[in-house]
């Protein structure tokens, strides 16, 4: 509160006390010319600091400017998926963190004091000693009317300034912490970045080139080029436009300006002058409190107040924004555990940040150099993603509010490529199966031979739908499907196009096709929509929200609009919930995974085989089969499971030293990988300390028959081929009888 402020009504309070008017008529006469002329030196010291400041400030406003427009336009498009950075939500609070880049930063921190400078300045302007128009006579006797009337006349002419200038000098005494406050408003944004960097390099584990500030410019950047996605649209290198060049320049060159790079490269230097420009700033302050020391003194002595304690916790604040310096974070290794393909990714991703970083810091380096490296990179990502890693999963959308898409939509996005072997498939179909993936194969390769010579000049429709119950190998078909690098499959289920979002889940099948065909131009492979427990999806259920997407389906898999190249394989243990009409969209409808006697022998071998066996003969293998009838391949691997299992119990605890050797060996091959390991040696090594029994084989069969779960399994998938044969002949007799209908017909036209 103003020293004057207790006696202030509404009022000027030297109308009410002339005592008070001219004990401020004295102390404004008590200002001297060298007092002025000291203020008048710090304010030439303060224009000229404030003239660089402002230089600064224009120069990064023109770089966070570029800064922020491009980390929307990253938002119009999908970033990278090797160096997006949160592929969370694309929400309003997720562009807010996008843009928390020290940039940015730069720019608010420099504007932030150059702001205070300047109202500190325009404040000392304030501190102008007011002319005072005055007689020179004091009030001697309150009863001589005439001298109360020309004083009363002085009180009014001069008292508004006199009050103004005593205010003013009172708080600038007041305001002598204003470089702590802003120093605490400036930790707090320093703070959040220093926490988004701490939780990138030291909980996501990402690696560290210089240090975090540019590794950091090194992501925005490469992220922003070609963010309108020109690159991930399928254009080569050099088919971008130059509308992507020309924001790439721009972006490019921000980082060679020489005081943005400086600061880029040594952020502690930016520190610093945050430290000098706060102490600077209160040290204007002080100054002037201190030219005008006698008349604040006075001001308080007459006015009965007590001058404000100085507590300032500058420096302290100081330290602590030295504390959160981002160049004390330490890489830290994460201790998330990684598939191959991620290993694989996570190698690229580092290789490009470390080379990004590299051209950044380098000011010789031309932007061209720095923008063709990263359209470079991108279409190898692209690549890679395309040829290596052909294997992706949907996932249902948060949307984003500056591309237009709204949440609940399908989004496609990689995944691990899963392993399998469609040759090692056991069981009744799948042979037809391997022909008609064989057939898919050969239709993509000749796709022009074969549309020449259709009859309905178009591709075959080469959609596959898989029956038989849990456990039979549909799903192992599909793994090995996506497995393969010559087609890209997209794996997809039911929770994946359904949303609470009103009317999204309907295009969710358009979406999802819409990717495929985008993928099949840019990789030039067939591409695969698999679709296990397809009859979650595609039913005659009706919800509420009325999101069946059976007729969705119907369109897009034979309907007017072409979708060539692309397959539709579904999987399902209940044929008799899909809809008729979407059957008929399917080129095969196989029952598969049922195992004759000689198959589970071979699927028994095939399993047990991974194991050092003894000698077992025909006999006992055609007895194990037989006591496993109706068993699905799931059921024969469970059989091997519990041989495998106590086994390797029993060896590892009764003999420690044995199994201790045979680990050795395998850490004596190189860094363990299970694809990667000798079978036929690792089965002699092995050998030679334990074998599998026939009274091992004939225990674990007794167990499993005797398992609740697993021989409901077998009654289960028993009941499940015979309903479905009994369903499928049932169709092939209506299409009969409907065949047999249209030709009497013809016949009596």
């Amino acid at each position: 509160m103003d020293v004057i402020d207790k006696y202030r009504n509404e009022d000027l309070m030297v109308e009410r006390n002339p005592y008070l008017y001219y004990t401020l008529v004295e102390i404004v006469n008590s200002v001297g010319e060298d007092q002025e002329k000291r203020l008048k030196d710090i304010r030439k010291k303060m224009e000229s600091d404030i003239s660089v400041l402002k230089q600064k400030r224009n120069v990064l406003f023109e770089a966070s400017h570029r800064f922020m427009e491009e980390s929307k336009a990253v938002h119009r498009s999908k970033a990278n998926p090797v160096m997006s950075l949160e592929q969370a939500g694309e929400d309003a609070s997720a562009f807010m963190h996008q843009n928390l880049n020290f940039v940015v930063l730069l720019f608010e921190i420099v504007d932030a004091i150059q702001r205070l400078y300047s109202d500190i300045y325009n404040m000392s302007k304030s501190l102008k000693k007011p002319n005072i128009i005055s007689s020179g006579k004091r009030i001697t006797d309150f009863f001589d009317m005439a001298n109360f009337d020309r004083v009363t006349r002085e009180i009014d002419l001069n008292g508004r300034a006199l009050e103004s200038y005593a205010m003013n000098i009172d708080s600038f005494n007041n305001n002598t912490n204003l470089g702590q406050k802003l120093g605490e408003n400036l930790y707090r944004g320093l703070e959040e970045y220093y926490k988004m960097l701490l939780n990138r390099h030291s909980v996501q584990g990402t690696k560290i080139f210089r240090q975090p500030v540019i590794t950091d410019i090194a992501i925005r950047i490469f992220e922003n080029v070609d963010s309108h996605g020109e690159i991930e649209s399928g254009k080569k290198k050099n088919e971008v436009s130059a509308y992507t060049l020309r924001k790439a320049e721009v972006l490019a060159k921000t980082l060679k300006d020489d005081m943005v790079h400086d600061y880029l490269v040594q952020p502690d230097s930016f520190l610093r002058f945050i430290g000098e420009s706060l102490i600077n700033l209160e040290l204007f302050v002080e100054a002037i409190n201190e030219i005008y020391r006698p008349q604040l003194e006075k001001l308080y002595e007459n006015f009965g107040q007590i001058a404000p304690k100085k507590s300032s916790k500058l420096q302290e604040i100081l330290a602590n924004i030295s504390d959160i310096n981002p160049s004390n974070i330490s890489y830290v290794e994460s201790k998330k555990m990684l598939t191959e393909t991620e290993k694989m990714m996570e190698e690229i991703k580092t290789e490009t940040l470390k080379n990004v970083v590299e051209l950044i810091a380098d000011k010789e380096t031309s932007f061209e150099k720095l923008v063709d490296y990263i359209l470079e990179r991108k279409a190898e990502l692209k690549k890679f993603f395309h040829e290596e890693n052909c294997f992706y999963v949907c996932k249902i959308g948060t949307g984003n509010m500056f591309a237009g898409e709204a949440p609940g939509g399908l989004e496609v996005v990689p995944m691990e490529r899963p392993k399998g072997n469609i040759n090692d498939i056991i069981g009744s179909g799948f042979d037809e199966v391997r022909e008609f993936a064989q057939s898919i194969k050969s239709s993509a390769k000749w796709h022009n031979l074969f549309v020449a010579t259709s009859p309905s000049k178009s591709a075959d429709k080469s959609n596959v739908l898989l029956i038989g119950p849990p456990g039979c190998g549909k799903t192992e078909v599909m793994r090995a499907i996506g497995a393969q690098t010559e087609s890209i499959s997209i794996f997809a289920q039911s929770s994946d196009f359904k949303t609470a979002w009103a009317h999204e889940s309907n295009k969710n099948p358009k979406r999802l096709f819409e990717a495929g065909i985008k993928m099949n131009k840019e990789a030039n492979k067939h591409v695969n929509f698999l679709l296990d427990e397809i009859d979650e999806i595609l039913n005659n259920d009706f919800t509420l929200n009325n999101d069946n997407l059976t007729k969705e389906f119907q369109i897009l898999m034979d309907g007017i609009v072409s979708y060539p190249n692309l397959s539709v394989w579904g999987a399902t243990n209940n044929p008799e919930r899909i809809p008729t009409a979407i059957l008929r969209r399917f080129s095969k409808v196989l029952i598969v995974g049922e195992l004759d006697e000689a198959q589970r022998i071979k699927l028994l071998k095939h399993y047990m085989g991974v194991m050092p066996l003894d000698e077992f003969t025909e006999e006992q293998y055609n007895e194990w089969s037989k006591k496993l009838e109706g068993a699905t391949g799931d059921v024969v691997r469970k059989v091997a499971d519990v041989v495998w299992r106590k086994k390797m119990n029993k060896f590892v605890t009764t003999h420690e030293k044995e199994a201790e050797e045979v680990l050795n060996w395998i850490n004596s091959q190189g860094e363990f990988k299970i694809q990667k390991l000798d079978r036929t040696e690792f089965k002699k090594v092995l050998g030679q300390k334990m074998k599998v029994y026939a009274k091992d084989v004939d225990s674990s069969i007794e167990e499993c028959i005797n398992n609740v779960a697993i021989s409901q399994e077998i009654k289960d998938a028993i009941d499940t081929y015979k309903k479905a044969k009994e369903f499928l002949n049932k169709l092939k007799k209506e299409r009969h009888a409907e065949e047999q209908t249209e030709e009497k017909t013809e016949e009596k036209a």
